[in-house]
């Protein structure tokens, strides 16, 4: 199940984001979810880095009898690069439509309302403002202030992505406050989501979330 990374080295990710501990409970929330993901058409990963969890997740959701089609996204040219040769490497088919853009923007028209799977390993690590900007390694996980700048500016953006029956699983620390986030997601000019947390993990230094949004469904 796990996608091979061999073509990747040691140099490529001093250019890219390695995948790692918070990779691996991504993976593993996915595989959870594996019944509710069966069905779905068409997936998007903001911030791809090396690709593995798109890759990951084609593995566990593609077969001969069900084909979801795989877009993402990174201002990172090397990870959206890294990203495309993830793919190819594991002959997973289909490809995926890799864009070098920032949140998706260059996809809105073209994926409007359209995504059921959205995922976001965001920049989550709290630093200073000077550290944000860049289009490299940096970005991967300079998150600005509470590690909130760059997850607080996608979240208005997630209403005008997912389908009517989409979900969106995003990556948070203890620092990001997830509860917030959460409170934050199911307010009326934000879509309106019921957020849960999945997934959490303690690791070195950090307490890793994985939550999980969806519309909440109006009883008329």
């Amino acid at each position: 199940m796990n996608p091979s990374m061999s073509h990747l080295t040691s140099k490529d990710y001093k250019q890219i984001y390695e995948p790692s501990d918070d990779t691996w409970l991504f993976v593993d929330a996915l595989e959870s979810e594996k019944n509710v993901l069966k069905d779905c058409r068409i997936c998007l990963e903001i911030g791809s880095g090396s690709g593995y969890v798109s890759a990951y997740l084609n593995k566990l959701v593609n077969s001969d009898n069900h084909k979801c089609f795989f877009f993402a996204v990174d201002i990172n040219e090397n990870a959206a690069v890294a990203t495309t040769n993830t793919f190819k490497h594991n002959n997973s088919f289909p490809f995926c439509d890799v864009v070098l853009t920032s949140f998706g923007d260059a996809l809105c028209s073209r994926l409007h309302n359209s995504i059921d799977v959205l995922l976001f390993n965001p920049p989550y690590v709290p630093s200073e403002d000077d550290e944000l900007g860049f289009n490299n390694i940096v970005a991967s996980y300079a998150g600005g202030e509470c590690g909130r700048q760059v997850i607080d500016q996608f979240l208005p953006r997630v209403k005008n992505l997912l389908s009517n029956d989409g979900i969106f699983y995003l990556i948070l620390i203890q620092e990001n406050k997830p509860e917030e986030v959460i409170d934050i997601m199911s307010r009326p000019e934000y879509g309106g989501f019921n957020g849960q947390i999945i997934r959490k993990k303690k690791v070195l230094g950090e307490i890793l979330f994985v939550t999980k949004f969806t519309k909440i469904k109006s009883n008329n």
